[in-house]
């Protein structure tokens, strides 16, 4: 299987792009420091994970739309597991490496 990978970058420094990655590092550490084992299948509101990526909530939303964080529907509310949202820390991480 072949696999396209692309990067575009339009008006923004090297330095700028280590600081957005150093970023997402720092996030997924506070990710794994607020994650208790005890509870695997806590869940999260949609601030709670963009607070947690340090992204606004339309972040997220995209994220979501994009199949990179998978929610959840809860009546009229839409929440994150927190487990969950650890997998898809690194896999973001990974992708914005690419």
């Amino acid at each position: 299987m072949n696999t396209v990978r692309t990067l575009q970058i339009e008006q923004i420094d090297a330095q700028t792009i280590l600081d957005r990655f150093s970023s997402l590092e720092g996030a997924l550490n506070e990710i794994k420091a607020h994650i208790s084992p005890q509870q695997p299948n806590a869940f999260l509101t949609r601030q709670e994970v963009a607070d947690i990526f340090k992204v606004t909530k339309v972040t997220i939303w995209d994220w979501t739309k994009k199949g990179l964080i998978k929610s959840y529907r809860i009546g009229n509310k839409v929440r994150y597991k927190e487990s969950e949202v650890i997998s898809a820390a690194a896999l973001i991480k990974n992708k914005s490496t690419i």
